[in-house]
């Protein structure tokens, strides 16, 4: 229960400081890459404590980093052969899905894509070998 409590208390955290940063857009699309370092922090320690996550049978998110203003996902899969994330059609509908999630109207995704202007990578490994990486900027929300 206190750890609900915690996770709770971070997220409503987050989204006040989100709510401040957001104030003012136009400046805060002009900030330099350092400027966010603490935001990116807190959202790296948050996500990385609910580690690891199955998804489904197949996929485990086992790590979230940061580097150069991207926040990095990184997954095991396993019990799917590694052609598969090497098919045009698999990389394109994981593709569409992930960017779907990642553009989605939540407070998340939107603290997400200010505090990291450069985006989103999701990197699948099997056997300890990456088979596809997906990268998402916030340009790619169409907005």
């Amino acid at each position: 229960m206190n750890n609900v409590i915690f996770k709770a208390g971070m997220l409503f955290l987050s989204l006040s400081f989100f709510g401040a940063v957001q104030a003012d857009t136009a400046a805060a699309k002009q900030k330099s890459a350092g400027e966010y370092e603490a935001l990116q922090a807190m959202i790296i320690k948050n996500e990385s404590q609910l580690l690891p996550i199955r998804f489904d049978p197949f996929t485990l998110l086992t790590e979230v980093t940061r580097e150069n203003n991207v926040i990095i996902l990184n997954y095991q899969v396993s019990g799917l052969p590694p052609e598969l994330f090497r098919e045009e059609q698999a990389i394109n509908k994981m593709q569409g899905i992930l960017t779907g999630k990642y553009c989605q109207d939540s407070a998340i995704m939107r603290l997400w894509q200010l505090a990291f202007p450069a985006g989103l990578q999701h990197n699948y490994f099997s056997d300890g070998t990456r088979v596809m990486q997906i990268n998402i900027k916030p340009s790619d929300c169409g907005v």
